[in-house]
């Protein structure tokens, strides 16, 4: 069974976070964080709170009460996807559209040799 500290962690590497960065976001150190990952301490119900709103999940998932970590009803993002998600976001309004156009010509393109 994963601990808290590894929950942590490997949300943190999925959304392609530093500490330093998942810190800053939760109002926490470095080190505090730190400890957390590396189970050398539990955080406390405050801290829990922060972690999953800022980790998007769910603070049974941090507990290991569940095993899906975004919750019922959402559909969760894979590092990749993220990563698109943060560039597109970096983009003109021009160039989010122009790189809709070719997402969808990369759709049609697949979905004909699927076929």
């Amino acid at each position: 069974m994963n601990t808290i500290g590894k929950r942590i962690k490997a949300l943190r590497e999925d959304m392609d976070l530093s500490q330093k960065e998942l810190a800053a976001k939760t109002d926490m150190t470095e080190a505090t964080l730190s400890r957390y990952e590396n189970d050398l301490r539990e955080p406390k119900v405050s801290a829990i709170i922060r972690l999953a709103k800022a980790l998007n999940t769910t603070s049974d998932f941090l507990l290991g009460l569940s095993d899906n970590p975004y919750g019922k009803e959402s559909h969760p993002l894979n590092s990749a996807e993220i990563k698109l998600i943060k560039l597109f976001a970096t983009l003109s309004s021009v160039n989010k559209l122009r790189l809709i156009e070719r997402a969808q010509t990369l759709a049609d393109m697949q979905n004909s040799t699927d076929n």
